[in-house]
């Protein structure tokens, strides 16, 4: 599998097009917003690789799924994209199970894409609270599959305290709203 180097409009390069899978640590630093504060830290930046300019190519474990390049039977041996994720995490599902037959799943800064992020989302869910809430159900789903339902079930508690915790801080709403979700899934 292959991805591009990922640039926003303003020819920015986002991290995203390059990047670690998901592990309870991995998310700990995401959603604590740990990973964007320290950035360069050896710890912190292990999420999106931080400490790599991504301006050479190289294996990732993840590319981002707003454009990939797979060979037809390594997609079909691997069996595809799983159907039961609806958005979000399908991309990070595919190059895992990549990953576990054996492939490799390239970062290729030579070709570049300019993302508009969350441009065709945001018209189907109206507002970016509800585009987390279904990041967050998909990232259940695929820790439930890739780690089991305990290790699932951590990961919903590590989010519902973060969230909280953002919530006490900031008082936003969205945060409190994030929380309860991840209690109650």
């Amino acid at each position: 599998m292959a991805g591009p180097l990922v640039e926003d409009e303003a020819g920015k390069v986002l991290f995203e097009g390059g990047r670690s899978l998901p592990t309870l640590l991995n998310e700990f630093l995401q959603h604590s917003t740990l990973a964007f504060r320290f950035p360069q830290g050896a710890l912190t930046s292990k999420p999106y690789l931080s400490r790599w300019d991504h301006l050479s190519t190289r294996e990732v474990e993840t590319v981002l799924g707003a454009c990939m390049l797979v060979r037809s039977e390594v997609f079909r041996r691997v069996g595809g994209f799983d159907e039961t994720f609806f958005l979000y995490s399908e991309d990070l599902d595919l190059c895992c199970r990549i990953r576990k037959a054996g492939r490799g799943v390239w970062y290729v800064h030579s070709a570049r894409l300019v993302h508009k992020e969350r441009q065709s989302t945001i018209q189907m869910f109206g507002s970016v609270g509800r585009i987390v809430f279904q990041n967050m159900r998909s990232q259940h789903y695929y820790f439930q599959k890739h780690y089991g339902a305990f290790t699932a079930f951590l990961w919903r508690h590590m989010i519902a305290g973060l969230y909280f915790l953002r919530y006490l801080r900031s008082r936003d709403r969205l945060h409190l709203e994030y929380a309860k979700w991840a209690i109650t899934a």
